[in-house]
């Protein structure tokens, strides 16, 4: 049954993913790294999941992904803009 719904957050997961990662990281299998991340940051807080019906682990798990994904966006490096970029 675990295995089951584990595969069923996980689809789910791969969906909002998918739509929140740009295509080239997409096509580049950054996905996979990101969910590995979900994976673990979820296995460490295992404690804090609250039950509250239906759905509630699925919600749980994407309040992680968004959370890397905010995470990895703050970290990444940001181009300064050039004169040319301005005008």
């Amino acid at each position: 049954m675990w295995a089951q719904l584990v595969a069923r957050c996980e689809s789910r997961l791969r969906t909002l993913l998918y739509f929140r990662l740009p295509a080239s990281a997409r096509e580049s299998g950054e996905m996979d790294d990101v969910l590995q991340e979900v994976w673990l940051e979820a296995a460490r807080q295992v404690d804090r999941f609250e039950d509250r019906g239906p759905g509630s682990l699925q919600r749980w798990l994407s309040a992680i992904l968004r959370n890397k994904l905010m995470h990895a966006g703050r970290r990444a490096a940001r181009q300064p803009l050039t004169h040319s970029d301005v005008e």
